[in-house]
């Protein structure tokens, strides 16, 4: 009964002081400095692509160019069976001797009535019949007739001709295979115009449209770089990827040339200045619809929450960028707390990092404070 009291009294309570200090992560708010440079892969694509087709079904039967040759105008690409079409052409000329054979008949009885009539062997009624059978018989010849000139189109159709000058990029069919009307079978870049096509992330879309200088590069340049603009951008975001199509063209155009069709290409975006400063997303907490930063006082080392304003178009892939400003109480030069600012309170009494109390930079297992500037 008498150890109770002694354990009792050799036991420690942490005082309520040394509970509320809590351990912290900071970074110090600093300028952005040059405008952020976003480097982008891209691959070099034709300005004008065509895919050419049969207008005719068909089993194709030789094909006269291969990949990479250069094509001209009017040139015979690629020729379907012409056994296939041989069945139709006849049929249709049957068609239309028989079309024929009809009218003949038509105009004899007509005529046959006519004079009938002018005996008054006959009634008009039986007159008005024979003109309109003729009539018929002079429509379906007319209808013969254009179902032989199409058959006998379909037989030139059954050649595949170039429309334009370019180059072949690929050929998507074989000799041998079944294609269907207007299935592509061979496509052509027209001309010598290139672009360099890039897929843009959703959050990097405004920024990369208001880039002020665009520079390319490719490992067939060997080293010689390009300078670029913007020529197309879709509206319209790829349904897997959900990434923005943007097409660049070199300046001046004809040093397109020196980039071959396919080949990879780097595009680098000197975007604008961000007008603010880069924060992680861990530093944003909120009890309601704005958001908040906690602020240390590096004098009391204690914490108070700040509003916050997002900058326009300031979502990035690494952190979120907040406007700066007196109104705001956000300054550059403050210490921002990164990292469990869900757990603090109003003025909480905080514990920095070993680097937090020099400007050498990160250091310490509980955070650390950067003073260079955040780039995007």
């Amino acid at each position: 009964m008498l150890l109770t009291p002694l354990f009792i009294g050799c036991s420690k309570t942490p005082s309520p002081s040394e509970e509320s200090i809590r351990p912290v992560r900071v970074i110090q708010l600093a300028d952005q400095g040059d405008a952020p440079i976003l480097t982008l892969p891209g691959e070099v694509r034709p300005r004008v692509e065509s895919r050419l087709g049969f207008r005719v079904a068909g089993k194709i039967a030789r094909r006269f160019v291969q990949s990479g040759d250069l094509v001209r105008s009017g040139q015979l690409l690629a020729q379907l069976d012409p056994q296939d079409l041989a069945p139709a052409i006849e049929s249709a000329s049957a068609n239309l001797e028989t079309a024929a054979a009809d009218l003949r008949l038509a105009v004899a009885e007509r005529d046959r009535v006519q004079a009938l009539r002018a005996k008054d062997f006959v009634s008009q009624a039986q007159v008005d019949r024979a003109q309109s059978q003729m009539d018929a018989a002079q429509g379906r010849l007319r209808a013969v007739q254009a179902a032989l000139a199409s058959a006998r189109n379909s037989v030139q159709f059954q050649s595949l001709m170039a429309d334009v000058d370019g180059v072949v990029i690929a050929v998507e069919a074989e000799p041998g295979q079944v294609v269907a009307a207007g299935q592509s079978v061979i496509r052509i870049a027209r001309g010598s115009e290139r672009d360099v096509v890039v897929a843009v992330p959703e959050t990097s879309l405004r920024s990369v449209q208001n880039a002020k200088n665009l520079v390319m590069t490719s490992p067939t340049l060997a080293g010689e770089r390009l300078v670029g603009r913007i020529r197309e951008s879709s509206p319209v975001a790829d349904s897997a990827s959900r990434t923005y199509s943007i097409k660049i063209e070199p300046v001046p155009a004809k040093s397109a040339d020196r980039l071959p069709l396919g080949a990879s290409a780097t595009v680098s975006f000197e975007l604008p200045a961000s007008p603010g400063v880069l924060v992680p997303l861990s530093a944003l907490h909120s009890r309601t619809s704005d958001p908040r930063v906690w602020v240390v006082d590096e004098a009391t080392l204690t914490v108070r929450s700040v509003s916050v304003q997002i900058a326009e178009d300031g979502l990035r892939d690494n952190g979120v960028m907040l406007q700066v400003s007196d109104a705001s109480g956000l300054r550059l030069g403050q210490l921002v707390v990164t990292a469990g600012a869900n757990l603090l309170r109003e003025g909480q009494k905080v514990r920095l990092p070993t680097a937090a109390t020099s400007s050498t930079g990160p250091t310490g297992s509980t955070g650390s404070r950067s003073p260079a500037s955040l780039r995007p």
